[in-house]
């Protein structure tokens, strides 16, 4: 099902449980991921993605029949504190699994695995390096930033939904 494989992993000074905690909390990832435009939750276990792409470039995917790759929904369940697992269930075909190791005292290691697959038209690209490295560079680029926003705002409140569900 999934042609493509991407992974990316950082190191964080900070609690395991807390790195789980605000990587579950899967509506704030457009702060700190670029290319999404916004994540809502729908119900348990289940969210809507939508990808931030010139209007122009949306409304030609869409003519040709690929709205699904700015639009999809997904379904997820949050294994707290190890574990974080997506699959989606409509659109743009991807799953992925995020772990959470503790390295020790206020340390820890994320890691992202996303696997993914494109519609039948840009199958000749999905494997092209120049997409290869944007995904890598994006991905390592998001986790940073969750890096630094995590560790810059340890100590901080933030409302976490536990939205745990079976993938569907």
């Amino acid at each position: 099902m999934y042609a493509c494989e991407t992974t990316a992993q950082i190191e964080i000074a900070c609690d395991v449980g807390l790195a789980c905690e605000r990587y579950a909390d899967i509506e704030r990832f457009p702060e700190y991921a670029p290319l999404l435009q916004s994540v809502r939750i729908l119900d348990d276990g289940t969210s809507a993605w939508a990808l931030q792409v010139p209007r122009l470039l949306k409304a030609a995917a869409r003519a040709v029949g690929m709205g699904s790759l700015v639009n999809w929904e997904a379904s997820y369940v949050v294994d707290h504190p190890r574990r974080l697992a997506w699959q989606s269930i409509t659109g743009f075909q991807n799953a992925g699994v995020a772990t959470f190791e503790p390295l020790g005292e206020r340390q820890c290691r994320v890691t992202v695995r996303m696997t993914y697959a494109v519609p039948v038209t840009l199958r000749p690209f999905q494997r092209s390096r120049l997409v290869t490295r944007l995904l890598e560079r994006t991905m390592v680029g998001a986790m940073e930033r969750f890096k630094e926003g995590l560790e810059d705002a340890e100590g901080e409140t933030w409302v976490v939904r536990e939205e745990v569900g079976e993938l569907k």
